[in-house]
């Protein structure tokens, strides 16, 4: 069942949290030089087991991280992560030397079934560590310093990964239609969203969300982006300032290869 029905049945504990747009529009992530992670998105097709994620610690001084993996769904327009066994991540504490770098595996103990996507999230904090300390005896109760959030995608058999072509310049000669998404304008009291639907089988990710009067990128203040899982939707926050007249069109950029254009859902 997708997002549209389903509510979760009140697992052990959930997160919401807002995703950083930033760090799905680049090959790396990084905070101030000093941590480095690839791919920035993991999918684990199917038939096989595994996808690797690699830190790497650009800084002067030894770093303590700790790598968990969590569900990843999308409720009420909300990102929604909550505890699960179905993949884990290998090692999940590790101590990263200046200039080394660092594979987690991250293993599939459960296979998606087939004709479906299953999502996740890998979350690596960083760890404050006094010197002369190690792994073993870093509490488990410290305040983390940073916080990197990563997307694993898990493929049943017949689905595939939609590539993103990040080191390349997206098509934006032409604006072409995309059936499995549509969009309208909800309130909820005071506040206005714009939603996007995802009725496919697998997530898309969009940027430069925004409404244009002809098939051309929107402009940047008017512009959102995120991923919608599939069979879900997310809402933006939108303006008076944000334009939506019916003369317009929504349009996006998908998983960085196409500008298309989002039909209005009644």
């Amino acid at each position: 069942m997708g997002c549209f029905k389903k509510r979760l049945k009140k697992p052990a504990r959930q997160w919401f949290f807002l995703v950083l747009a930033a760090f799905f529009l680049f090959d790396h992530l990084s905070a101030q030089a000093a941590l480095l992670i690839w791919p920035t998105s993991l999918p684990i097709p199917a038939g096989e087991k595994a996808a690797a994620l690699w830190l790497e610690n650009r800084g002067t001084i030894p770093q303590v991280y700790q790598a968990r993996i969590f569900s990843w769904s999308q409720t009420d327009g909300k990102d929604v992560l909550a505890e699960q066994e179905a993949l884990i991540a290998s090692p999940p504490l590790m101590q990263v030397e200046p200039g080394k770098r660092q594979l987690i595996r991250l293993i599939s103990l459960t296979p998606a079934e087939p004709g479906t996507e299953k999502n996740y999230r890998v979350i690596v904090d960083e760890l404050p560590i006094k010197t002369g300390a190690t792994p073993e005896n870093t509490s488990s109760g410290v305040q983390f310093r940073m916080r990197y959030s990563i997307p694993i995608f898990v493929y049943g058999q017949g689905l595939s990964y939609p590539r993103q072509k990040v080191d390349e310049t997206p098509s934006l000669t032409e604006a072409i239609s995309f059936s499995s998404l549509g969009w309208r304008i909800v309130k909820n009291g005071q506040s206005t969203f714009l939603e996007v639907r995802n009725t496919g089988k697998t997530h898309v990710h969009l940027r430069n969300i925004g409404f244009t009067s002809a098939a051309s990128p929107p402009k940047n203040e008017h512009a959102f982006t995120g991923y919608v899982l599939p069979g879900c939707y997310m809402q933006w926050p939108i303006t008076s300032a944000t334009p939506t007249s019916r003369n317009r069109q929504l349009t996006a950029i998908l998983n960085n290869q196409q500008l298309i254009v989002i039909h209005h859902a009644e």
